[in-house]
């Protein structure tokens, strides 16, 4: 009895952690088995906040379905943090519209189960990504072309450039450093 609750306190303890700001939230950590439920819970908000190594994909596509029937989530990844594997590949992918900030990177790599690829999962997080916009190559091509080890990491430019970011309509913001082009998502550095 004990033992199934220090393990209970334990995986607690890794899940993905959600904290607000107004009508921001932050989730930080890996994603585990119940965060979605823990997700569905939050109240309406219209940013989501990613830093995290990624984690379970049927949760986060849990995640993704519920961030669909609310609508109008923004993703962004700030300067400093990291959304990796399911994190970038389906939560991220999953905002109306996705910011990926100068010093933020977002990072994709094949999908594994318990070390070895499963390129049916590859399929799924790519679908989920065409749903929104985001080409098919970017997801299932990257995912493909990693092994379940590596990651290949996208910092703003390069995310913008491969079809990740996602502007809404209205935004006349730029990143600080890259002068969007309306032309067919390309940018420029700017000095």
């Amino acid at each position: 009895m004990a033992f199934g609750f220090l393990l209970a306190a334990a995986t607690a303890a890794d899940a993905m952690i959600f904290t607000r700001d107004h009508l921001t939230v932050h989730a930080s950590g890996p994603i585990e088995a119940g965060d979605a439920a823990q997700f569905a819970a939050l109240p309406k908000f219209d940013t989501l906040e990613l830093n995290s190594p990624g984690g379970l994909v049927g949760e986060a596509l849990k995640m993704a379905a519920i961030m669909d029937a609310r609508g109008s989530i923004r993703t962004v990844v700030k300067p400093g943090s990291s959304c990796a594997s399911a994190c970038a590949m389906v939560l991220f992918v999953s905002g109306e519209t996705r910011i990926v900030y100068m010093g933020g990177r977002i990072g994709v790599h094949s999908c594994a189960v318990k070390g070895t690829a499963v390129p049916e999962c590859n399929k799924d997080m790519a679908a989920n990504a065409t749903a929104h916009g985001v080409p098919w190559e970017t997801i299932e091509g990257f995912g493909n072309d990693t092994t379940p080890s590596d990651m290949l990491w996208f910092g703003a430019e390069a995310a913008e450039c491969w079809g990740f970011m996602r502007w809404s309509a209205g935004d006349a913001t730029n990143l600080p450093g890259i002068d969007r082009s309306s032309r067919a998502g390309l940018f420029r550095r700017v000095p």
